[in-house]
């Protein structure tokens, strides 16, 4: 299984895809598409996601 940056910067931030999901108003599996690049945050929600993970966007290319 591939860690993609955006899980890794989750789990260090000791956080579960539901904890994150809650926290941005979206749904766990919509977290779980993000991460799996199956689809592409908003760059509102990918901003919101860099805040609450302490990272950069462009730590996530």
């Amino acid at each position: 299984m591939k860690l993609t940056k955006l899980k890794l910067a989750r789990l260090r931030a000791g956080l579960k895809q539901t904890e994150l999901a809650k926290m941005l108003g979206v749904s766990p599996s919509y977290i779980n598409k993000i991460e799996n690049n199956a689809v592409k945050p908003t760059m509102e929600l990918l901003f919101k996601l860099c805040r609450l993970l302490d990272i950069s966007p462009y730590e996530l290319d």
